[in-house]
Formats: structure tokens, sequence, C-alpha cells
């Protein structure tokens, strides 16, 4: 039993989290078509990931004025932490 519950851990620890972000020309694309931004271990350090972005995008608008994001910024916005076997990947 021992040893079935360290493979398991294993297996988790292998698929992880990802911060993925959906095409700039079709941000409805199945998440199939999405970029992977980055990986993480766990989904807390992926989520503090994506607020952390959220909150630098929002900064960067108001320190250049611009009342929404721009194309690239709007992605990263809809970009959302994914466990990495996810059915929705392989649709």
């Amino acid at each position: 039993m021992i040893k079935l519950l360290k493979y398991h851990a294993t297996i988790m620890a292998v698929v992880g989290w990802y911060f993925m972000v959906p095409p700039i020309d079709k941000p409805t694309a199945p998440m199939s078509q999405w970029t992977v931004q980055d990986r993480y271990d766990t989904e807390a350090d992926c989520q503090n990931y994506q607020q952390i972005l959220g909150n630098h995008i929002n900064n960067v608008m108001q320190q250049e004025g611009h009342a929404k994001p721009d194309t690239a910024q709007t992605m990263l916005l809809l970009g959302q932490c994914v466990e990495g076997d996810d059915p929705r990947l392989k649709q």
C-alpha cells in the first residue's frame, strides 16, 4: 500500500499546474489550443502568479493612462490555471 501511495504522489507531482492563455486571434478556442505560459507545482502557486500578473497589468494600464488592456494584456487576463491532467487539454 505504501508503494502505491508513493507512486500516486509522484504522478501528481509530475502533472502539476499550468498557467495557460488563449490564442490572440481566437480567445474562445478550446483549451487544447491554448499556450502554456508557465508551470507550477501547486494550484495555489499558479493562482498567486495569476493574481500578481493581473495586478501588474492593471498598474501598467493606470501608469500609461489606458482605460482598457491591449490585446496581449487581454489574453493574459483571460489566462487560467489548469491542472496538467485536465481533460480539456486533450479535446
